[in-house]
């Protein structure tokens, strides 16, 4: 019998809570309770969520190697439809989950810190580094905040489902409204890799090939700007990959807007296949 990876953390996440509440209840609630939660209730109910997001996309990716089988593009729900959905929101949601368990953290060091200055005890000072880290990943917070505010102003539509190798690459940038005169378009291809840190293997992401898009700024009939996007896939250039057999690799559409102050990025992951794509075999794609 397969057991899945999210399926073992979701059970050992649910065991870890069912210990937690059992621990508060023998304790009783007291001031450290607040904090308490405050880390431990967003951690695990993220891992909880995305084991779920997980289990659906594995169902959906069943189902629909039965439907498409010669269009692997097809197995992944995002690409269903023309219109891509950006990755503002869960990097927004990721970054504001650990920007609170950080200032949970933040808060107990810097009470630990004020009981610890009166007895003389300097080695409480390091509760500045929570406090320090916390500051950073707000405003990285603030800063996809900002970008997933912008996401739900433009859309992204696909004028080629997939990306073809050799071929061109074309977008359509639907804007609500006049955002920057200033926008910029690339393709990156990155994958990850296992790189050498420190004297150990860890896993790296790596950037390993971009093509330059131009982008046109129209106005269509409607009196709604609209940026068209394309681009010339290279001979040569890796595909997208399709099943969790092989390296893992994907294509982001990035689209840079211009400000007044800083330049906001918006992130969208495209199809990229090849000219004649021979779909590879997947094992244990199975009820």
């Amino acid at each position: 019998m397969r057991i899945d990876g999210h399926i073992a953390v979701s059970a050992g996440t649910l065991c870890l809570v069912a210990i937690m509440v059992a621990g508060l209840i023998h304790q009783g609630v007291d001031w450290w309770t607040i904090p308490f939660l405050a880390i431990f209730v967003p951690l695990f109910g993220g891992i909880l969520t995305v084991c779920f997001s997980i289990y659906r996309s594995e169902r959906f990716r069943i189902r629909a190697r039965r439907t498409h089988p010669d269009q692997p593009w097809m197995w992944d729900r995002r690409w269903q439809s023309e219109v891509l959905p950006s990755r503002g929101a869960s990097e927004f949601w990721g970054l504001l989950a650990m920007t609170v368990v950080l200032m949970s953290f933040a808060v107990s060091g810097l009470a630990a810190m004020r009981e610890g200055w009166v007895d003389g005890n300097l080695w409480t000072l390091l509760g500045l580094i929570p406090l320090g880290a916390a500051l950073y990943y707000g405003r990285v917070t603030w800063r996809a905040w900002l970008a997933w505010r912008l996401s739900r102003h433009v859309t992204l539509v696909l004028e080629t489902r997939p990306a073809r190798v050799s071929s061109d690459f074309r977008a359509r940038l639907e804007l609500e409204r006049h955002v920057s005169d200033r926008i910029t378009a690339r393709l990156e291809h990155s994958t990850v890799r296992q790189v050498m840190d420190g004297g150990e293997y860890v896993y790296s992401t790596v950037t390993t090939r971009t093509v330059p898009a131009h982008v046109a700024l129209q106005v269509d009939a409607g009196g709604q700007p609209v940026a068209c996007i394309s681009a010339h896939m290279p001979v040569g250039s890796p595909e997208t990959s399709w099943t969790e057999t092989e390296a893992r690799g994907w294509w982001d559409m990035v689209v840079q807007f211009g400000g007044a102050r800083s330049d906001l990025e918006l992130r969208y992951e495209v199809p990229v296949a090849g000219s004649a794509k021979q779909v590879p075999d997947e094992p244990g794609l199975s009820e």
